[in-house]
């Protein structure tokens, strides 16, 4: 597959390198034999390098689970990633995806995989993503809007009406804790 971005062209092997960039191991799965091959981005141009191959990969996710999951995620990583979770989600025509945490250099990190089907040679793929800076911000956030929340319920228990107007365009929101100053 080809096309052309400003008169240059785009091989698909450039393309897969760029979207393989968000992530930090890559499996190619043998779909019959359960075989696999595992791809790390490495180099200034993120080019996939072989990391490291076994027998079954299946057969490896108890033993590197244990090494390398957080404690308290690896007994729903076990229950939730298995063969035949992951082969039932494919066989609907859908990915399969899973949130945990690994512990990198003794802390737990938020990561995530994704796993596709390649029609091409019916291989599988699976993609390990780490997304713990923005588990983190989303986090962060959740705990803001609560306080917050937790404010404005403070404020309004001690006024029977707070208005919140926007300056710009004049618009405003009433908020009361009685039915008194209610509007309809």
């Amino acid at each position: 597959m080809q096309g052309t971005e400003s008169g240059k062209t785009l091989s698909f092997a450039s393309l897969a390198l760029a979207l393989a960039d968000d992530y930090t191991n890559l499996y190619v799965i043998n779909a019959e034999d359960d075989s696999y091959i595992e791809y790390v981005p490495s180099g200034e141009y993120k080019e996939l390098e072989l990391a490291s191959s076994g027998k079954n990969f299946y057969e490896d996710v108890p033993r590197n689970c244990r090494e390398l999951v957080f404690k308290e995620d690896q007994a729903e990583f076990l229950k939730t990633f298995s063969r035949d979770n992951v082969m039932k989600a494919l066989a609907h025509g859908r990915s399969f995806t899973l949130a945990y945490r690994l512990v990198i250099d003794g802390v737990p990190c938020y990561y995530s995989l994704k796993t596709i089907r390649s029609y091409s040679d019916q291989s599988i793929i699976i993609g390990v993503q780490n997304v713990d800076s923005r588990v983190r911000h989303e986090q962060e956030m959740k705990k803001e809007i609560q306080t917050f929340s937790d404010i404005s319920t403070a404020l309004a228990q001690r006024y029977a009406v707070i208005y919140h107007v926007n300056t710009v365009t004049d618009h405003y929101t009433e908020y009361s804790t009685s039915a008194q100053y209610s509007t309809s």
